[in-house]
C-alpha cells in the first residue's frame, strides 16, 4: 500500500521516470518517510501508554529497593532494549524528530545512496573477507549522532548496495550507542574512566556481534 502510495505520487503526479536515479531516490525518499512515520506514531502510542500504567519513577524505584541478586541488570537492559527511547519522553521525541528534520535527514541520505550509489560499490571496500570493515565501520560511527529512526534508512541502504549484514548492524548499534554527544551527557554522572570502560565494552560487544552476524548471514 505505501509502496503504491509512493509510485503514484512520484511517477504518477510528479511524472518522474522510474527508470532513473533521481526518480528511485525520490520514490524511496517518499516511500520511507511515511513508513517510519506510521511506525513511530504506533511506537510513540505504545510507550506512551507503557508509561501511563509504568511509570520510570516507581520501576526505579522497584529495581533500587529489591534485592534481585543481579537480575535488576538483566530487567534494566530488557526494559532498555524493548524501548527505542526512553518511554517518559517518547512522544515529545516524537514530534521532536519531525519538526527537527532529524528523520527526514537521515531518510534523505538513504535516498541518495540508494538512487545513485552504483550497485556494489561498498562491497570493493567492506566485503566480508576484509576483517578491518566492522572495527572501521565502529569508529566512524562514534563521531556521528543520531536515533534508530533516522539510521535505519541509511543501513537499509548500505544493505541493498552490498555492505554485509553484520557490518550495517554494527555500524547502526555504535551510531546509536556510540557517539561524543552521549559521552558529554554521561560526564555529568560518570567519570571519564567509567566513560572509556562503558565505550570500550560496548564498543567490543558491538565489533563482535558484526563478526558473528557476518559468519551467520
Amino acid at each position: 500500500m505505501i509502496q503504491d502510495f509512493a509510485d503514484w505520487l512520484v511517477y504518477g503526479i510528479f511524472g518522474l521516470s522510474a527508470g532513473t536515479s533521481l526518480g528511485t531516490a525520490v520514490n524511496f525518499f517518499f516511500y520511507d518517510t511515511v513508513k517510519i512515520l506510521i511506525l513511530l506514531f504506533f511506537i510513540s502510542v505504545l510507550m506512551g501508554i507503557v508509561n501511563a500504567y509504568f511509570p520510570i519513577e516507581r520501576l526505579r524505584n522497584y529495581l533500587v529497593t529489591h534485592r534481585m541478586y543481579g537480575l535488576q541488570y538483566l530487567l534494566a537492559a530488557l526494559f532498555g532494549a524493548i524501548t527505542p527511547f526512553c518511554s517518559c519522553s517518547s512522544i515529545p521525541l516524537f514530534i521532536g524528530f519531525v519538526k527537527g528534520g532529524i528523520l527526514l535527514i537521515g531518510i534523505g541520505i538513504g535516498a541518495f545512496m540508494h538512487g545513485f550509489v552504483p550497485e556494489g560499490f561498498f562491497e570493493q571496500y567492506m566485503s566480508k573477507d576484509n576483517w578491518l570493515a566492522v572495527p572501521l565501520s565502529v569508529l566512524l560511527a562514534v563521531p556521528m549522532y543520531a536515533n534508530a529512526a533516522g539510521i535505519v534508512p541509511v543501513i537499509e541502504v548500505f544493505v541493498a548496495k552490498g555492505i554485509p549484514m553484520g557490518t550495517a548492524i554494527a555500524f547502526m548499534m555504535a551510531v546509536v550507542g556510540l557517539s561524543l554527544p552521549e559521552a558529554t551527557l554521561l560526564k555529568k554522572v560518570m567519570t571519564w574512566r567509567l566513560i572509556g570502560i562503558f565505550f570500550g565494552t560496548v564498543a567490543f560487544f558491538i565489533i563482535l556481534s558484526g563478526y558473528l552476524f557476518n559468519f551467520i548471514l
